[in-house]
């Protein structure tokens, strides 16, 4: 228990308590189900994947979607999938999915990424630690597994808009851009970046294109 000091640095505290080789996140609204987490750690046991991907439900009063993935199932060379994992060219589509609890992480290195994570960020808190945290990968493990249930509620914090969300949002594409700038593949990644973020903006911050 600590005082709220926003998803970043709860995530953090989290993982410096955290004793395992593997870490997932869930939140607190949210529930999986039972054989989720054995199935994602022999995912990433017997492929000798750094991550695993899998999928989610998402539900709000009544209604539920499966939100998956447009990759199929299997186990990709990270190179492979790094061209297409923020933006595959269509609108507002990742390769790999920006929701980071329906990941399975090495401990070993989320925690270089996750402690790196601005604390100013508050939205696209998932997008600061998965990109970066893939691109240290050699290996990612694509499943068609659905056992996440992502609730969202009228009173959730992403239903809410506040004046300092536009400064956040930049804080984010900035701290990426850093990140990527550093990257063998920083033209492609940059590219996408730019794609990300007018996505991001036309969806939350709409009248910053005024």
């Amino acid at each position: 228990h600590k005082p709220n000091g926003g998803p970043n640095r709860a995530r953090k505290t989290g993982l410096q308590r955290a004793k395992g080789e593997y870490v997932c996140y869930v939140d607190a609204d949210d529930w999986i189900e039972d054989e989720m987490i054995e199935r994602q750690l022999t995912e990433i046991q017997s492929s000798e994947a750094d991550l695993v991907v899998s999928n989610l439900y998402f539900e709000s009063e009544g209604w539920k979607q499966k939100v998956c993935g447009i990759l199929d199932a299997g186990l990709y060379n990270t190179e492979d999938i790094v061209g297409t994992m923020l933006y595959t060219g269509e609108f507002y589509q990742f390769g790999i999915s920006q929701y980071a609890c329906t990941k399975l992480f090495r401990k070993d290195i989320l925690w270089d990424v996750q402690m790196q994570v601005d604390d100013r960020i508050g939205c696209g808190e998932d997008v600061a630690v998965l990109y970066p945290y893939i691109l240290k990968t050699q290996k990612v493990y694509i499943s068609n597994y659905i056992g996440y249930h992502y609730i969202q509620r009228i009173d959730s914090i992403q239903g809410h808009y506040d004046s300092d969300e536009f400064a956040r949002n930049k804080v984010l594409i900035a701290y990426l851009k850093n990140i990527f700038e550093q990257s063998s593949r920083s033209e492609c990644l940059l590219r996408q970046l730019n794609q990300y973020a007018k996505n991001l903006f036309l969806t939350r911050n709409i009248a910053c294109f005024d």
